[in-house]
């Protein structure tokens, strides 16, 4: 059996089900975003939330947009969807991209 450490952002409860339920506590600061992605990528956000722990991205535009590093293009991204959220587990030392056929809001959530 393996042990996991839980660092003071992690928080555990055990469900009727037997099952393990991990989320990540906002302790500081909780910051919303909109970021306009085109046919470049550009990163999301623009400068990232210091000692940021999560990063939710919701992509509010009629396009889907692709995520991923500073080379995604819209054949390797991650597809994120009209309407679809995505919620990344992250610090603020990792720079996430995004492109897209055309103008493209998205709206941001950071937690640190």
């Amino acid at each position: 059996m393996s042990v996991k450490t839980y660092t003071g952002n992690e928080g555990t409860r055990e469900q009727p089900n037997n099952q393990l339920w991990l989320g990540l506590i906002i302790r500081n600061t909780l910051t919303p975003n909109t970021v306009t992605v085109s046919t470049s990528a550009v990163p999301i956000p623009a400068t990232p939330l210091s000692k940021r722990r999560i990063l939710s991205i919701m992509n509010i535009s009629t396009n889907v947009v692709y995520v991923g590093d500073s080379a995604v293009t819209t054949s390797n991204g991650f597809p994120l969807y009209p309407r679809a959220v995505i919620q990344i587990n992250i610090e603020d030392d990792v720079v996430v991209y995004g492109i897209s056929t055309g103008s493209s809001e998205l709206r941001i959530l950071e937690g640190a």
